[in-house]
């Protein structure tokens, strides 16, 4: 009966990896980024995934209008999703002043005209209103996270999945 049972493990074990490579499904990513918390985040299959909602942690393709300038600036190579929060969707408004962004006139974080090698980052300074399709993603952590700060709203398409943190890691 052992043997059985341990032939059916391997059975199923290699079903899962054939239809994680199927779907093109990670279960889990790792973030070492300091713009969200470090860690360990568990990928949530697309097909259990609600409408998306402020407070999400999203992976999502970066827009190709600023793709190429993030990897000049070696922020990402040409395969990376970036992981945000969503901090305002369709029909939510922002504002970007000289000090913080500001949602629906709630503080949300900082700003930076530098990045954090020193380099300028120009953000989207003035009231901006979130188009239908649209999601604003924000990394709490870090001011100089090169986010919807700098780049604006990204279309909810880019949005590859939605993740939950499994293990964060913290201290230095």
């Amino acid at each position: 009966m052992g043997k059985f049972k341990a032939n059916l493990i391997c059975i199923l074990l290699l079903f899962l990896l054939l239809v994680f490579n199927f779907f093109e499904y990670t279960p889990f990513t790792i973030n070492l980024s300091p713009s969200v918390p470090c860690g360990i985040y568990f990928v949530i299959p697309k097909i259990f995934q609600a409408d998306y909602q402020k407070g999400d942690m999203v992976l999502f393709e970066v827009p190709v209008t600023i793709k190429q300038f993030m990897i000049q600036r070696e922020y990402i190579d040409k395969n990376t999703y970036l992981l945000k929060q969503i901090q305002a969707l369709e029909g939510d408004t922002y504002y970007v002043d000289d000090k913080a962004i500001h949602v629906n006139d709630e503080y949300v974080g900082d700003i930076s005209t530098r990045d954090s090698l020193g380099r300028s980052i120009i953000p989207q300074y003035g009231k901006h209103h979130v188009n239908k399709g649209y999601f604003l993603p924000i990394g709490l952590n870090n001011k100089n996270s090169y986010d919807g700060r700098y780049f604006g709203e990204v279309p909810i398409k880019n949005i590859k999945n939605k993740v939950i943190p499994l293990i964060i890691f913290t201290g230095k």
